[in-house]
């Protein structure tokens, strides 16, 4: 079956250089040829207007698909240097060509109309389509629990259920005990074979509400629409593209915004793919959510109890039932969340329980892992958390801080290290050639305190060199931590906040917030594809914005951190060989977690261990015109692609130019 999709609205045809006019006294037959199908707009048509207005009409007659649609313009409508747009409210399917009939008719006054070496001046607007064909077309139901809704927010709702470009649905609507004679007289006013109504006598509240609706449903998904809130025309279309692409697919989430009271689209989120850890720390999937019937009805649907987060709950206790690869997500908003003063999308705080609920849904999802000690707590902002998990703490770690005659920030670097509430570490400090006597001082003060050990490196600085030859003769642990000698710890607990994630849900890599001396943002995980390479989230951020949705705050997967402070389990390191000695400045820590990535393991950030970093103040800053990092550019582009790399824990819809999560645009 066939399903045809709107896209983004654009001018399909563009002819408007103005190069002669064309003198029309009867009538004139145009046709344009049509690059892409299209749903259309309007077209414009420009004609050279004489200072002096004329009266009368003339006629256009626009022809498409053998449909003719009539216009009668006034002679005076016509303005100099405008073009004349003719509305097309049918918004008719354009599939190859567009006839235009112009008609002066009996008014013996002719119209000029500009023309090129292209044809006539025209220009065709409109949402370009997308033809999909599918092969399977499973029933989806919608379900939708309703309590003291808006009437008109209820009947926009159920009209973008009616509006849907995939047919294969059905609508699930459960009245919980409203005393609303009106809104009950629409809902039984909704004579459609695909709306199913029922209405509950009294008031179960909306978990049971839900269940009732689920078991409603016959489709073989199911997905959650709430009573006040929209679905994008596409939204089951693209839902259904899903299925087809892969069929093992039991939870597909989507892109959302918001829409507010006036019908203004707001804040729009665009999402990671899956990602655990961020779905921990927040509940990100939200909508649209839809779900496979058969393992929802194996969990009995959602539970009680747990009452402005049991989409959350829901959600947590389903990804249990299935694996990492039955989950799918699509990087387009197919859901408008109302935005109004009894609904969270206007904040968590309209409904405070809501967040309780969430926390105790995590807890519950961490003992059924047998998470044994593990804990959440409130973020740093409501609507975020923070899990923790019980430790190990004889587990070693070795913290490997290359350095070069830098004996100021070495000496804050250790001092801040030697604060650290975690014990079972050493430190492998590797001196590349210092030569200053006050750097031979300090290093030979920091020899003789327990569990450190200085190395001498004397060969041209290569930052991968350095640090494997560390590995190899440093201190042995199960853990490594490389960091940088112009770091400073801020967080005492930093080495549990980080150890605490290696080895768990798969992860082999964990990185840190880090922080300039001003209190911006210099590392918050790393994006790959931006500047052409990879680029560090909300760079330049200060640390008191939320950035976006929280994202600087929260615990999350990402693609790769910064070597600066970096832990990374040692068998793994091994495994993949250590750092690429080729890239001896640039990138050498991105390439180490790309692969790292490359053979299935996560990359986690967490930014409750956080440090300053005076970026590069001992070796300074990469110069972009430097031969070495053009270089490192053409080694990451050959090896890994970066251009055209999408990133799964970024967006397409956000930008590849910026590091603020920006929008892209065009």
């Amino acid at each position: 079956m066939i399903f045809r999709s709107q896209e983004n609205n654009k001018d399909v045809v563009v002819n408007t250089r103005l190069r002669h006019p064309l003198e029309i006294t009867d009538f004139f037959h145009f046709t344009v040829s049509i690059p892409e199908k299209f749903y259309l707009s309007y077209i414009d048509l420009f004609f050279k207007v004489d200072e002096d207005p004329k009266e009368g009409s003339f006629n256009i007659d626009i022809i498409i698909n053998e449909k003719s649609t009539v216009y009668m313009v006034q002679h005076d409508s016509l303005k100099k240097d405008c073009p004349l747009r003719l509305s097309m409210e049918s918004r008719p399917f354009v599939e190859n060509k567009i006839d235009v009939l112009l008609n002066v008719g009996h008014t013996n006054k002719p119209l000029y109309l500009w023309i090129n070496s292209r044809g006539p001046c025209i220009v065709a607007n409109g949402d370009v389509c997308r033809e999909i064909e599918l092969e399977r077309t499973p029933l989806i139901s919608v379900v939708t629990p309703v309590f003291a809704s808006d009437l008109n927010f209820l009947k926009e709702t159920v009209k973008s259920v009616l509006d849907q470009i995939y047919t294969e649905w059905e609508l699930c609507i459960v009245d919980d005990g409203t005393n609303n004679t009106e809104l009950i007289q629409y809902l039984h006013s909704l004579k459609n074979s695909k709306i199913k109504i029922k209405v509950n006598r009294k008031n179960r509240g909306i978990s049971e509400a839900t269940n009732i609706a689920i078991g409603m449903a016959t489709g073989e998904y199911v997905c959650f629409l709430d009573h006040d809130d929209l679905l994008t025309r596409d939204a089951l279309l693209e839902v259904v593209t899903v299925i087809n692409r892969s069929p093992s697919v039991k939870f597909i989430y989507s892109d959302e915004d918001k829409i507010t009271g006036e019908g203004e689209l707001v804040e729009p989120f665009y999402k990671p793919d899956w990602s655990y850890n961020l779905l921990l720390s927040q509940n990100y999937t939200c909508h649209l959510s839809t779900y496979s019937t058969s393992i929802l009805r194996q969990l009995g649907g959602v539970r009680m109890g747990f009452e402005g987060s049991q989409d959350y709950d829901l959600v947590l206790r389903f990804i249990e039932a299935i694996d990492e690869h039955e989950i799918a997500h699509i990087p387009r908003i197919l859901y408008h969340w109302r935005r109004h003063g009894q609904s969270t999308a206007s904040g968590v705080m309209i409904k405070p329980n809501a967040h309780i609920n969430a926390l105790r849904a995590i807890s519950d999802h961490l003992k059924r892992k047998n998470e044994i000690g593990a804990r959440v707590t409130v973020g740093r902002y409501i609507g975020t958390n923070h899990v923790e998990y019980a430790l190990d703490r004889d587990i070693p770690v070795n913290i490997i801080i290359p350095t070069r005659d830098n004996p100021i920030y070495l000496k804050t670097c250790c001092f801040s290290i030697l604060q650290s509430t975690y014990s079972n570490y050493s430190v492998t400090i590797v001196d590349n050639g210092s030569k200053k006597n006050e750097t031979k001082k300090l290093l030979k003060e920091l020899c003789e305190k327990p569990n450190f050990m200085v190395l001498s490196y004397n060969k041209p600085f290569n930052y991968s060199a350095i640090n494997n030859y560390a590995v190899k003769k440093g201190f042995s642990a199960r853990l490594l931590l490389f960091l940088n000698d112009d770091t400073e710890v801020i967080t005492k607990d930093w080495m549990e906040q980080l150890i605490q994630h290696v080895g768990r849900n798969g992860v082999a890599v964990a990185g840190a917030k880090l922080l300039y001396s001003n209190g911006t943002l210099q590392h918050a995980g790393v994006i790959i594809g931006i500047g052409g390479v990879a680029g560090h989230s909300h760079k330049r951020v200060p640390d008191a914005l939320p950035g976006y949705f929280s994202r600087p705050h929260i615990i999350h997967n990402v693609s790769a951190v910064t070597g600066a402070c970096m832990m990374v389990d040692t068998r793994v390191f091994m495994e993949v060989g250590g750092f690429e000695e080729r890239l001896p400045k640039a990138f050498n820590d991105i390439d180490l977690c790309l692969k790292i990535r490359a053979k299935g393991y996560k990359i986690v950030y967490n930014p409750y261990a956080c440090l300053f970093h005076h970026e590069s103040v001992s070796r300074g800053l990469d110069n972009h015109a430097e031969a070495e990092f053009a270089k490192a550019i053409d080694f990451m582009q050959k090896k890994w692609d970066c251009k055209n790399f999408r990133d799964p824990y970024y967006n397409p819809n956000l930008t590849l130019v910026d590091e603020n999560f920006s929008y892209k645009i065009g």
